[in-house]
């Protein structure tokens, strides 16, 4: 099975086990699973390289860490958030932060969102290091 129909199939198992679960956060990790799949599609379509997820696996515990996306060729994490809100983009930007210490050289962080943040929280990806991709699904972009 190729990468990237390891990927979609990954999403499609995902999805299917969340598909009962009605809580804010299974709705979250629904909404972030179709997110992924449309900027894979997006990236595909653009000839662009494909995508993984990392797993990382930090001494002493007993979890696997995954990322939502890694672009090795450019050495960047992507982590997807459903909601532009304060509390999605700070579990993001914490969770990016955490991967990235198990990688070297340090990686680029980037945070994938159906829209653009307000100014201040704009603002505070930029403090972090970390950059917005952007979903534009009516001119079928990303920027």
């Amino acid at each position: 099975m190729s990468q990237k129909s390891s990927l979609l199939q990954a999403a499609k198992s995902v999805s299917q086990v969340l598909m009962s679960d009605s809580s804010p956060e299974g709705v979250a990790q629904r909404l972030e699973g179709k997110l992924v799949g449309t900027y894979l599609h997006y990236r595909r379509s653009k000839g662009l390289p494909e995508l993984r997820r990392l797993r990382i696996k930090p001494a002493g515990e007993a979890q696997f860490l995954y990322s939502d996306l890694y672009d090795a060729e450019e050495n960047t994490i992507i982590e997807a958030k459903a909601f532009v809100t304060r509390e999605s983009l700070r579990m993001a930007v914490g969770q990016l932060l955490d991967y990235a210490r198990f990688l070297s050289p340090r990686p680029k962080l980037a945070v994938l969102l159906p829209h653009h943040p307000r100014s201040d929280l704009s603002d505070y990806l930029h403090q972090a290091g970390i950059s917005p991709i952007i979903c534009d699904v009516a001119a079928d972009e990303w920027s």
